[in-house]
């Protein structure tokens, strides 16, 4: 989710539009003529009227972002249908700081912590009482390094970080079952898994070509 230059909050990943163009370089009117198939949360609210919506805040300031969306949804009356996420902390916190009932996943550094805690030495940890959403790669490159003496190491690793026991370390600790979304489920196997651990959702890379190996 990020915000255009005319405070329009619009669905795009990406952090370049075009070429070394950002999304806040332009007006709303201008990237619907770059690009007509991007929406606006507006748009997305209204059209799904019924449906829970996952908002991936990306743009910087989060002033910027944040402060509109909440314009936005107050004047749509949402907030009980949108729950917020972001791989950046300072998003979920300062919309919890100006609007404590919105519902977001739990701070992903949490998340992270309480995985590698659980996978490397079997130590359930750092929950969170307050969310019932949570999300992270099924598998993760991360970078491990070792100080020495007179220096450092570095390797990059591939992760597995879901089991049940990391599913359960979620549960045990809360009222009420955490939904759990898996990310980066691009290929049958990875969804099976995904299926087996009991994820709530999953999230894909390549929608279609997951649909079609599911055929």
């Amino acid at each position: 989710m990020q915000v255009t230059k005319d405070k329009v909050v619009v669905l795009y990943h990406p952090r370049y539009l075009v070429k070394n163009a950002a999304m806040s370089d332009f007006d709303y009117a201008a990237l619907q003529k770059i690009n007509p198939q991007i929406p606006s949360l507006e748009e997305v609210i209204d059209k799904f009227p019924n449906t829970e919506i996952i908002v991936d805040l990306k743009s910087l300031p989060k002033e910027d972002l944040i402060d509109n969306i909440i314009k936005l949804v107050d004047k749509k009356n949402a907030w009980d249908r949108l729950i917020f996420y972001s791989t950046n902390n300072e998003h979920l916190d300062y919309l919890k700081q100006k609007k404590p009932e919105a519902i977001t996943f739990e701070n992903r550094k949490i998340t992270r912590e309480r995985l590698l805690k659980m996978r490397n030495e079997d130590i359930c940890c750092c929950t969170n009482k307050n969310s019932q959403y949570a999300g992270f790669e099924l598998s993760r490159e991360m970078i491990v390094e070792e100080s020495f003496a007179l220096g450092k190491s570095n390797n990059k690793i591939s992760f597995k970080l879901w089991n049940q026991d990391a599913i359960q370390c979620f549960n045990n600790k809360l009222k009420n079952p955490v939904r759990i979304f898996l990310f980066g489920i691009n290929d049958k196997k990875s969804y099976e898994e995904a299926r087996k651990l009991g994820a709530y959702a999953v999230f894909t890379d390549t929608p279609k070509a997951l649909i079609e190996s599911l055929r």
